[in-house]
This record gives C-alpha cells, structure tokens and sequence, in this order.
C-alpha cells in the first residue's frame, strides 16, 4: 500500500481498532480508534469520543467529514471520515487523555452495530436511485450508478443527482442541462405515487 503520508507503526494493520492521533497538514490533531483505512487511496475513519467544545468548521476546513447522523442517538460517539490528503501522520495514542479516551472493544462494537442498524435506510435510498434512474431511463436520458453510490449520473457525468432526489438537488455546471433535469423531476414527482 502506498499511502501518502506517514504511518508510525511497524504496520497499519497493528493499529486497526487501536486508540491513535491523525495528526492533520492544518496542524491539528484528531485523536480516536482507527476504525478502517481504505487501502487504495488511505482515506481512514476514526471512532472519536464526542467533545462539546470541537471545532467543526476548522475540521471541514481540513478535509474531515462527520457522520453522527448514521449513529444512534444516544452514542456518546461519532464516526470521523479523515480525507487521505488532510493527513500528515498517524502513530498509536500511547498518552490518551480526557480529548482520546480509548474505548473498550465492547463500545466500538456497540457502535459498529448502531452503524448497521441504518442498513436498511441505504437500501431505501438505492431503491429510491433506481426508481428515478429507470424513469429517466424511459425518458430517453443517458443514466450511470455505481452499485452502491446513491449518486445518479447523467449525460456523461455532467449532471448528478444526490438523495433524496428532489429537483433542489440536482448539480451541473451547465445551467441549461440542469434546469432540463429539473424539469425532468418535477414531472417525475408529479407521477409517481406516494
């Protein structure tokens, strides 16, 4: 694997499900259990303890996504998406203190269900993606999805349309092709049945 930054480790594999410190390019640091790496381009994600005092936009800024949304509502946890090109380095907590408190392999555990418990939503949304898709389809326009991504993609790419597929979430450079697709799923709207 060839990741595009530093691993203080003899391997990463030593530090999946272990307490560790994403040390960011923004000179911040981000502290949780390294939950997963994809190995074909090193986007990671890391199980952090929920702080009412983080900085959300400096995080944004620095290539993080957050997904507490997928999370059951009482978990005092949240999943953090690292981008591969925001990290400088990764190395074992070793000094976890009160902002990275290990947590037991129960509670990453207890989590990693909670995640799975939101399965069946994704399946509504790819269902959903393939209703719209073989709609459009019958209306004569170019459609392309990947299995699993919620995106629908048009005319080559060059328009998407995000979940939940409404005429607002329609993106395209070429405001001429957008405001054609938007039309489009007005019609497509008005019907279908609800």
């Amino acid at each position: 694997m060839n990741l595009s930054y530093e691993v203080q480790a003899d391997s990463i594999d030593e530090l999946i499900d272990h307490p560790v410190v994403v040390k960011l390019k923004s000179g911040t640091s981000l502290a949780g259990i390294l939950l997963s790496l994809d190995p074909t381009d090193g986007n990671v994600f890391i199980l952090q303890k929920k702080s009412g005092d983080s900085d959300d936009d400096a995080r944004s800024r620095a290539g993080v996504e957050e997904s507490s949304a997928c999370a059951p509502k009482p978990s005092p946890h949240q999943l953090t998406f690292v981008l591969h090109h925001a990290i400088e380095m990764i190395k074992e907590d070793m000094y976890a203190d009160e902002n990275s408190v290990p947590l037991t392999p129960e509670q990453v555990k207890n989590f990693m269900t909670g995640l799975q418990s939101g399965a069946p939503k994704v399946r509504k949304v790819l269902e959903a993606r393939d209703q719209l898709a073989a709609w459009l389809e019958k209306s004569g326009m170019m459609v392309s999805s990947a299995p699993d991504d919620p995106l629908i993609r048009l005319l080559s790419d060059s328009v998407k349309i995000e979940p939940p597929y409404r005429p607002d979430t329609v993106i395209s450079h070429n405001q001429v092709i957008r405001d054609l697709v938007v039309d489009a799923l007005k019609r497509y709207e008005a019907e279908r049945p609800q």
